[in-house]
């Protein structure tokens, strides 16, 4: 991979430049002869509108004529597409609401418009809607007499059992191209002691979409949320950074609430690791209550400090299942909540239990009892490599990719 494409595109997400970096982002857009790999890169780790604007207003003529066409080409796609599921969004938003539940969008095109002021600016590729835990079977239902269908086909038993392990249930218009992800909490259970709908619902602010007024979360709890999507994934995505970027310059935040709600939760460390990550690669400023919470906890900065190695090298792979375990469990200050991770990655049965032991429904119990024994036999089988929890880590992926493809 060219060095020059990785540092052009980590420094064009800086959310000020000083003219050392104008300089310096001149001379690599120079030295960069491989531009369709550094915009598919850019796409990627979803920076287009960033390295645009970087190249529009530093780099001068730097750039080809025709790279800076085929990125406005593809911004304006982009912009297409994001219109449309807007569109889809706001008609689902008021298909639930008719129907009394208290739907609440995260991410896609809300956190476009409220972070970064126009719906174009944030590529995103389904629509993620909050619901009650009790509603999202229903709001499912409404969905699936909208032309939706599950991603996953999955019994009443299996639905339950997803749902209640935290999996976003996942449908899809094909006719539309659409996916929509219900979800009852900010992580699946097993990853996080998700915050309580009162606490989740507390706050909640309306941001103008289209024209429309939406409900969306409050800025403390935007915050955790993008903190800890981020620590689940490993950081491995640059828009992520710049969304919470956005959301530290844009959004007044009470960093009281948020160090607390924070701490209660066990999310500290993903948090902190979040800002200081951010503070490391995009320039973000902190407050001084942030900063004195991240100086305590050297963990965090010695987390953030391998993500931002790791993102040195732009095109690297994603972490392989077994080595996001030993990143989780890192990013718990709490043993409890370590010991919380493995056990209910142990017990909690997944797609691929229902699928290597099928059962009858009135025997669905049984899964529970089932799925630790047969992790211990595939860790355990000749020829089989890594430890249990790389089994049971990478159980859990097939689970995840099944359900969150677009966010992998």
């Amino acid at each position: 991979m060219n060095t020059a494409t990785s540092q052009l595109l980590l420094l064009s997400v800086r959310t000020h430049h000083r003219q050392s970096d104008v300089t310096q982002l001149t001379h690599l857009a120079s030295t960069i002869t491989d531009w369709p790999t550094t915009v598919a890169l850019a796409r990627r780790h979803r920076i287009l509108p960033s390295l645009h604007r970087c190249l529009s207003s530093a780099c001068g003529d730097t750039p080809p004529a025709s790279v800076m066409t085929d990125i406005k080409r593809l911004l304006l796609a982009t912009a297409a597409r994001n219109e449309f599921l807007t569109k889809e969004l706001l008609h689902l938003l008021d298909l639930l609401q008719n129907h009394g539940l208290s739907p609440i969008p995260v991410k896609g095109p809300v956190l476009a418009q409220r972070l970064h002021g126009d719906i174009a600016l944030r590529h995103f590729d389904d629509l993620d809607i909050l619901v009650h835990p009790r509603d999202v079977r229903t709001a499912g239902d409404l969905l699936r007499s909208n032309n939706y269908a599950p991603q996953l086909e999955l019994t009443g038993p299996q639905r339950r059992a997803h749902i209640n392990a935290g999996w976003e249930y996942a449908l899809q218009n094909t006719q539309k191209n659409c996916v929509v992800e219900l979800s009852s909490g900010i992580a699946p259970r097993h990853f996080t002691s998700s915050l309580p709908q009162q606490e989740l619902r507390s706050g909640l602010v309306k941001v103008i979409v289209q024209g429309k007024p939406v409900q969306a979360l409050s800025p403390e709890n935007l915050l955790l949320l993008l903190c800890v999507h981020g620590a689940k994934h490993g950081w491995e995505r640059l828009g992520w950074i710049v969304d919470v970027a956005s959301l530290l310059s844009t959004q007044e935040l009470n960093w009281v609430i948020i160090l607390k709600r924070a701490r209660k939760h066990g999310a500290s460390r993903m948090l902190l690791l979040g800002l200081e990550l951010t503070r490391k690669v995009a320039r973000a400023t902190l407050p001084e209550e942030a900063k004195a919470a991240i100086a305590r906890d050297p963990q965090a900065r010695m987390l953030a400090d391998e993500v931002a190695e790791r993102l040195a090298d732009l095109a690297s792979t994603g972490r392989a299942p077994h080595k996001k375990l030993p990143f989780h469990l890192r990013a718990r200050e709490r043993l409890r909540d370590r010991l919380r991770y493995l056990m209910l990655l142990a017990i909690t049965p997944s797609y691929g239990d229902w699928d290597a032991v099928p059962l009858p429904s009135k025997l669905f119990w049984l899964y529970y009892a089932i799925r630790p024994f047969r992790l211990l036999y595939k860790a355990t089988q000749r020829g089989s490599c890594g430890t249990k929890t790389t089994r049971i880590r990478q159980d859990h992926d097939t689970q995840e990719q099944c359900t969150n493809r677009s966010k992998q």
